[in-house]
């Protein structure tokens, strides 16, 4: 009976974790229908706003505890601020874009919000009924199939995967939500710099 619980607490946590990209994606629209505006910062605020509050906002207000996993000492947040900072100029000097700090901005949404959700929400609640290591398989899986259902398979699983699993792997160490959300940062700042350099 405990391995179907634990089949049903995996699935039921896919099936929320899909209601809440629906609900972004939802929302996205409705923003994009109000502002209809081709501005590069309306674009990225109508993508980063629908993820943190779905991801993040709505999580902290059905419980509250969630709100701790952002809580680090002032050291690690020192750290974790002057790695983050030095990867603003790298994104300045590499990418040819109108707007570069909105677009770390929108990237320093996004790995907050993913990140949360995945690492915070996701694992301390998947933690109660499996052990570490399957827990970090799981949701590393969730993020990289799940989270970019839009890209290829092959991506997801050579790529998204193995960062899911070096995020995971960070949280579990150091117990600080910001080290996987810097990790995510910087690989989504190589992503854009990669992109913006074609």
């Amino acid at each position: 009976m405990e391995t179907g619980l634990r089949v049903y607490r995996i699935f039921t946590y896919i099936f929320v974790t899909i209601l809440v990209l629906v609900s972004t994606v939802i929302l996205t629209f409705i923003i994009t229908l109000l502002f209809n505006s081709k501005h590069q910062l309306m674009l990225l605020m109508s993508l980063s706003f629908p993820l943190l509050v779905c991801l993040v906002i709505i999580p902290c207000l059905i419980r509250r505890k969630y709100i701790n996993i952002f809580l680090i000492d002032n050291r690690q947040l020192l750290i974790t601020t002057a790695l983050y900072l030095g990867i603003l100029p790298v994104l300045f000097i590499y990418v040819s874009m109108q707007e570069p700090l909105v677009y770390c901005v929108h990237l320093l949404v996004i790995s907050i919000a993913e990140e949360f959700y995945c690492r915070g929400v996701l694992t301390k609640e998947l933690q109660k009924s499996f052990s570490r290591n399957r827990t970090l398989i799981i949701v590393s899986l969730i993020f990289a199939l799940i989270f970019h259902l839009n890209e290829s398979f092959v991506q997801n699983l050579f790529i998204r995967f193995p960062l899911g699993l070096v995020s995971g792997i960070s949280y579990n160490k150091t117990n600080n939500i910001w080290i996987p959300i810097l990790i995510h940062t910087v690989y989504n700042s190589l992503i854009i710099i990669i992109i913006g350099g074609q």
